[in-house]
């Protein structure tokens, strides 16, 4: 799942991917010129953390431009 986000002209991308290094899963997002990875084996662990990041994206003003 790719995702992205806006705020006065800063753009946020954010990617949920299964990982090359182990049998789990990435959740990346890139803010400006820094890359954030997190990875976990457990699925819905990572889902919850998104929920997470979603929601203090949103209140931070970003806006999701796409699903």
């Amino acid at each position: 799942m790719l995702w992205f986000f806006e705020r006065r002209g800063e753009r946020l991308k954010c990617e949920i991917r299964p990982s090359p290094q182990t049998a789990g899963f990435e959740l990346e997002w890139t803010e400006g010129d820094q890359v954030h990875i997190e990875r976990s084996d457990d699925a819905d662990e990572l889902a919850r953390r998104w929920v997470e990041l979603e929601q203090k994206w949103k209140q931070e003003g970003w806006i999701k431009l796409s699903e």
